[in-house]
Formats: structure tokens, C-alpha cells, sequence
């Protein structure tokens, strides 16, 4: 009986088990994907960032507004001309938000005298490279089906196993009268 009791549980176990590694599995490799970089940008005379909005190919942006926000605040607005460029002037050093449209980018802005020798002389932000994918499933593919396959057989042998445990219980129970 106590054998049975064990069987049972060690059946469900595996079951279990299955099941959560087949959830694991899913997930894949997690790998780290900077969602916010700082740029350094050195601030011409008078507080000038000159920066440009391209898009994924390269071209420039042309007609879109451009916000400098420091923290919530929006501090400055224009338009970017058919180059993509656009110029800002009153800035100070700090860090700021350049956002255009959905895409945002934060920067470090340097006075001209104290900027590091790292740091750009413009502001360039692509379009669409944030780096955050939304709605994907772990690593695609082979996978996903795999793990996903390999949960549904660990449930169903476990399914099974109590089923024929409790069987095996029944008959017991039933020879033991």
C-alpha cells in the first residue's frame, strides 16, 4: 500500500516536472538587451545640440517634431528640416530625453569646456532602435514545439500513471476485504 502511495506520488512528480520544464525550455537563453543607452553629447557655445532623426536606412526624418525633455518636462520643440536635422539652442548639461514620435533616446549633455573626449558633437537617433521586441515567444521555432511537446507527454504519463495507481488501489482494496 505504502509502495502504491509512492508509485502515485513519484508518477505526479515527473508530471509536474515536465510541465515546468517545458516552461523553462520556452523561455529560451535569456540575454541582456539595453533598452536605454547614454550618449555623451558635447553642447556647442550657448547650450546648441545639433542632432539628426533618421530612420532604419539611414535617411533623414524629415517634418518631425522633436521634443528635449529633462525628466518630465519638456523643455524645448522643433521640427526636423528634410535632412533630418534639427537644431535646439538654451540647453544646459545633464541628462535629457530626445523624443520623436514613439521613439525616445536619452543623452548626457555636456557643456562644450567640460565634455569628456568620448563625447559626440551631435545627437543621433535612429528610428525604431530601441532595442525592445514585444510579443515574442522565447526562441521560436523547434523550441517552442519541443518543450511544449515534452510538457503534454510529461502530463499525460503522469495522467496515466495515477489512473493505473488507482486502478492497482482498487484491486487492492478490494482483495484486502
Amino acid at each position: 500500500m505504502k509502495g502504491l502511495k509512492l508509485l502515485k506520488s513519484a508518477a505526479l512528480s515527473l508530471a509536474c516536472c515536465g510541465v515546468l520544464s517545458s516552461q523553462l525550455l520556452a523561455a529560451g537563453p535569456q540575454t541582456a538587451t539595453k533598452t536605454s543607452t547614454i550618449s555623451d553629447v558635447a553642447l556647442a557655445q550657448n547650450g546648441i545640440l545639433v542632432g539628426q532623426l533618421v530612420d532604419k536606412q539611414g535617411r533623414g526624418v524629415e517634418g518631425a517634431v522633436v521634443s528635449v525633455q529633462f525628466g518630465k518636462r519638456e523643455i524645448a520643440r522643433t521640427v526636423t528640416n528634410e535632412k533630418g536635422l534639427y537644431r535646439v539652442q538654451g540647453l544646459r548639461g545633464g541628462v535629457h530625453q530626445v523624443v520623436a514620435g514613439r521613439q525616445s533616446q536619452v543623452f548626457r549633455f555636456w557643456n562644450a569646456d567640460t565634455a569628456p573626449p568620448a563625447a559626440k558633437t551631435s545627437a543621433l537617433t535612429v528610428l525604431g532602435s530601441n532595442g525592445v521586441v514585444r510579443g515574442q515567444l522565447g526562441t521560436g521555432g523547434t523550441t517552442n514545439l519541443l518543450s511544449l511537446g515534452a510538457g503534454a507527454a510529461g502530463l499525460g504519463v503522469g495522467i496515466s500513471n495515477n489512473s493505473k495507481l488507482n486502478d492497482l488501489e482498487d484491486e487492492v482494496k478490494k482483495n484486502a476485504s
